[in-house]
């Protein structure tokens, strides 16, 4: 996760194709109706950090990452009360309606690493909603429109008198942004063998999704998509024995593979590996990611490989790599608490601040996955994906042999952890 302004973001973005509306209220009114007003005072203004891309997943749906970024201009805290979006050309088909818990539980303030979940924007701050909408089975909205609500608190009995001016309650249609038609790439496997978990993965609310960043003097969400992989037994153990070392550790040692034919354009090798469990001190912003390797696949799109363990790089700056090539190993170097790999598409060769980008998986094994309560849920049947996103904390096989430090398991997993024991990461983890 990131650092960041005192902004409220709400996750979507693309460009401005409509004009603004809104309505404000000086009364207690639930929902105010809104009316459009041309050049209308909007308290609230937001903006979207990056275009959404449509990205088919192992759900079977189609996913459409926004951040939205909301500031609050007026002299007093405003409460989203609800953000919706709808498709521009037909505003009765709704993709996403948030309010009450489910709106709270993605908003975040820019800036907040410790992602703490608040619907109450501070007078001149800025929030995050880090929204996951689902396209309409059968129809691709070619453009989004955003409209947020909001009810603002009493001025402050030390506030001059013209904060009362201000509305106590508006809702705004703004203007509506481009859902963009890039094709997604499918890559190969980063790793093999084994059952690998997708942790931190696209597109509910986590460290990655909540990692925007600014740029130029502009944001960007470089791990929008990333995912943290770590490697379980058959019996959905992350370690053998009786005690979590990073021997022991099933993920620690496993080969890194390039996703496709590409050219290497940055590596480190130096950095030490962490110690198990321990927040990690003591490194620099550009030591975040660890000993890292980023691979450019084409013009624009960049693969990074991060917390690779110490001098087990293959590869140097400059050597054309083909897809499957071992690049390194899987270690616990850097931001990183527990050994797994930290894998991200993106628009530059900065881990910190480039743009991520959206992939899928050639094909790969769906066994299961974690929901958003902690419960696993492993399916009747695992099956075949191909060319899709694997979501959240999915159980997952690529194809391949197992390496590693401990390697056990090769069959089918028959459960799935509670609690998978990666440790949390913030910037660059």
């Amino acid at each position: 996760m990131i650092g960041g302004v005192a902004t409220l973001v709400v996750v979507a973005g693309c460009t401005a194709t409509s004009t603004t509306t809104t309505t404000v209220a000086n009364t207690t009114a639930a929902e105010p109706p809104a009316v459009g007003v041309s050049g209308a005072f909007t308290p609230l203004s937001a903006s979207i950090i990056t275009a959404p891309t449509p990205l088919r997943a192992s759900d079977g749906k189609i996913h459409l990452a926004v951040e939205l970024q909301v500031t609050n201009t007026a002299p007093r805290a405003a409460t989203l009360t609800r953000v919706t979006l709808t498709d521009a050309a037909s505003p009765s088909t709704v993709l996403v309606d948030l309010r009450g818990a489910p709106l709270h539980d993605t908003t975040v303030l820019a800036g907040d690493l410790a992602l703490t979940r608040t619907t109450v924007i501070p007078a001149f701050a800025t929030a995050l909603v880090v929204i996951d909408a689902i396209a309409p089975t059968g129809s691709q909205p070619s453009a989004l429109q955003p409209h947020l609500s909001a009810d603002f608190a009493p001025p402050e009995p030390s506030q001059p008198p013209y904060v009362s001016i201000f509305p106590n309650q508006i809702t705004e249609n703004l203007p509506a942004f481009a859902v963009k038609t890039d094709r997604v790439l499918s890559i190969g496997a980063p790793l093999a063998g084994g059952t690998w978990l997708t942790i931190n993965a696209c597109c509910s609310i986590s460290t990655h999704r909540g990692a925007v960043l600014g740029r130029d003097g502009t944001l960007v969400a470089p791990e929008r998509y990333a995912i943290d992989f770590s490697r379980i037994g058959d019996n959905g153990d992350l370690y053998t024995g009786s005690s979590h070392t990073l021997q022991s550790d099933l993920s620690y040692g496993a080969e890194l593979l390039a996703v496709a034919n590409g050219t290497v354009v940055s590596v480190s090798d130096a950095l030490p590996d962490q110690p198990m469990g321990v927040n990690p001190t003591g490194f620099s912003l550009a030591q975040l990611t660890g000993n890292e390797i980023v691979l450019k696949l084409s013009t624009g799109v960049y693969a990074l490989y991060a917390h690779n363990e110490p001098g087990s790089l293959r590869v140097k700056v400059g050597e054309k790599v083909t897809k499957g090539q071992v690049l390194a190993l899987l270690g616990n170097s850097g931001n990183s608490t527990a050994p797994h790999l930290h894998f991200q598409l993106m628009a530059g060769p900065e881990a910190l601040n480039s743009d991520g980008l959206p992939f899928a998986w050639d094909q790969y094994t769906l066994y299961g996955a974690i929901d958003s309560s902690g419960v696993p849920r492993l399916l009747g049947t695992p099956h075949s994906e191909r060319n899709s996103y694997a979501l959240g904390i999915s159980a997952v096989r690529f194809p391949g042999k197992n390496t590693g430090a401990a390697v056990v398991g090769s069959g089918d997993p028959t459960t799935l952890p509670q609690d998978p024991a990666l440790g949390t990461e913030g910037v660059g983890g």
